[in-house]
């Protein structure tokens, strides 16, 4: 029973690990994810269909993957450390946008020494949703230029 384990083990071994390196990797949890498949093939010896080995080592092997994935996962302590922060940088983006159309209008309007109305500031094919003024009106402040 021994040298028949051994056989299998040595037989199937790089396949196994390179299954759990590429799914998790690290190096130390592919190891770690081997040796589990082959303690589980020893406790199972009497049980498994020696002629499917290779198939059996490989869906314990997925199984013991997702097991090692789970175990890894961080608990969730009600706390969203990084979900805010896609929307605080469209904010700021977005500001800075309304900012610099603002200042960009302000000259347009210095230099010109008149009053320019929003269909003279942008040509017909800017976008009026990138206009100034429309950032402003939809985010519920005041433009003054």
């Amino acid at each position: 029973m021994l040298t028949q384990y051994q056989q299998v083990m040595n037989q199937h071994r790089q396949r196994v690990f390179s299954f759990a390196y590429y799914s998790l990797r690290v190096k130390a949890d592919a190891e770690d994810v081997t040796q589990e498949v082959f303690v589980k093939l020893w406790q199972n010896w009497q049980k498994i269909d020696h002629l499917k080995v290779g198939g059996w080592l490989m869906r314990v092997a997925h199984n013991a993957v997702i097991d090692h994935v789970r175990r890894q996962k961080p608990r969730d302590d009600g706390v969203d450390r990084w979900g805010f922060l896609p929307r605080v940088i469209t904010t700021v983006v977005l500001l800075l946008f309304v900012v610099i159309c603002m200042l960009f209008m302000h000259q347009l309007m210095k230099n010109s020494g008149a009053f320019l109305s929003r269909s003279l500031a942008f040509p017909k094919s800017f976008p009026s949703v990138l206009c100034p003024v429309s950032v402003a009106d939809g985010l519920g402040c005041l433009c003054i230029l």
